[in-house]
């Protein structure tokens, strides 16, 4: 069990180590959708503790519509336990997000997950400096 968290916990910093600019998370995404984060909820896993994230659907770019979805990120907290996991963000309810999918996962381990105000893109994870205009996200869809 310790190798096959060592070999995923790996690959995880392998793919996250090679930051993918806009048109490699639009190339690589099969849903670009604009939501909100409703609930936010820890549980335990075997090895560890994952968050489960609900966001309701405000607008779908690419991909079909839906109206909620829910994202399964490794670490969270339980009852004091916290098991923090090097870039992955802390969401919570009320967050307003831009989230690039693919087979419902972000892309590129977290980078798919940025927070939004409704003009700009800001990098969840801080793998990138500056803000990305919606604008700017919507051109690079067609």
């Amino acid at each position: 069990m310790m190798i096959a968290l060592a070999i995923l916990s790996s690959a995880q910093a392998a793919v996250f180590a090679s930051i993918l600019d806009l048109d490699a998370l639009s190339d690589t995404a099969d849903h670009v959708v604009i939501g909100e984060v409703s609930e936010v909820m820890s549980r335990r896993v075997l090895g560890g503790i994952v968050t489960e994230v609900t966001v309701d659907i405000s607008e779908t770019l690419i991909g079909t519509p839906v109206s909620e979805l829910t994202l399964t990120l490794p670490g969270g907290q339980i009852q004091g336990e916290t098991l923090t996991v090097s870039g992955v963000p802390h969401l919570l309810a009320g967050h307003d997000l831009l989230l690039f999918l693919e087979e419902g996962q972000p892309v590129g381990f977290t980078q798919g997950i940025f927070f939004t105000d409704g003009v700009q893109a800001y990098s969840a994870t801080n793998s990138r400096p500056a803000p990305v205009p919606i604008e700017e996200v919507r051109r690079s869809l067609r």
